[in-house]
């Protein structure tokens, strides 16, 4: 099974729901896109959601170097209260292993 890191995660509100667009690496450095959608309209509640994912799937295998960034107005903006966030709630599964 090949294995990934997450690079990149996009979010979107959009019609009750949030869209994702998730760009994963592997080894030699080719680049996956993958689009999801969560059925919550909070933030917080959805970045715990793709932690919980990203971790069931089993192939991913970090998140610490990726970059979050939150759609608004058409416009991306970082933000690293969810990164962190998102971080925590990823490597807290491989903790309680």
């Amino acid at each position: 099974m090949a294995e990934y890191n997450l690079a990149q995660v996009f979010i979107k509100k959009s019609k009750g729901q949030m869209q994702l667009l998730l760009v994963l690496e592997n080894i030699a450095g080719a680049r996956y896109r993958e689009k999801t959608l969560i059925d919550v309209t909070d933030y917080k509640k959805a970045v715990k959601i793709l932690a919980k994912r990203l971790y069931y799937r089993g192939d991913i295998i970090g998140v610490a170097d990726a970059r979050l960034r939150l759609e608004q107005n058409q416009i991306l903006k970082d933000n690293k209260e969810l990164l962190n966030l998102l971080i925590d709630e990823f490597e807290g599964y491989f903790e309680n292993e």
